[in-house]
């Protein structure tokens, strides 16, 4: 009788220990090790899974990507106005960054450190950027093209919104107590539709 395939399960048992032990110790101080040891396997079975801690790192950063973009496809097709999508899309994205990565946002933090001084990393990141950025702007302006939306650059407007969005992650991150960060997003939200609003022409 033939083993079952438990390869897909493995691969999630050990994202999820790298990411434990990731927040726990950082990138660079973590070991394959630590890792193997959080799963309960050996570093050489390990090894057939991942052959370096750099690809656990991209695999971790998949992931984070792959649980933002959950349930988008949905959104995107229902009949509902484009400022209603947008809001929704942002306020759920942020939601389940508080509540998925709340314990580990140290991890994701990391991702930028070492986005901005090695390359493969860096291109990793501009990727999954980018893909939110042609995500907001698309829906922009989609909400120009049907006249929801007054007449704006819809690339230059879904980067600001995407960087005022990640640096509410970043307070958050280092001031909890102060930065209620459901009430912050509402409020850029706010922001965003009020100045693509068509009685700001």
């Amino acid at each position: 009788m033939p083993k079952p395939d438990v390869r897909e399960e493995r691969t999630a048992q050990i994202i999820t220990a790298a990411i434990a032990a990731f927040a726990q110790l950082g990138f660079d101080k973590t070991r394959m090790d630590d890792i193997a040891n959080g799963v309960g396997l050996s570093k050489g079975t390990l090894y057939l899974y991942f052959k370096s801690k750099d690809e656990i790192i991209t695999a971790v950063l998949d992931q984070f990507f792959t649980d933002e973009m959950d349930g988008v496809a949905d959104l995107l097709a229902a009949p509902i106005p484009v400022a209603q999508k947008l809001e929704t899309l942002i306020v759920q994205m942020m939601a389940d960054t508080e509540s998925q990565l709340g314990q580990y946002l140290s991890v994701w933090l990391e991702f930028y450190a070492i986005a901005a001084r090695e390359g493969v990393f860096r291109e990793k990141m501009l990727e999954y950027m980018h893909q939110f950025i042609d995500l907001f702007a698309a829906l922009i302006q989609l909400g120009i093209d049907n006249g929801e939306f007054r007449p704006v650059n819809a690339r230059d407007t879904a980067m600001v919104a995407s960087a005022q969005l990640e640096g509410l992650l970043m307070y958050w991150a280092i001031d909890r107590e102060a930065v209620d960060l459901t009430v912050m997003t509402k409020t850029a939200v706010d922001l965003l539709l009020r100045g693509l609003a068509k009685d700001h022409e």
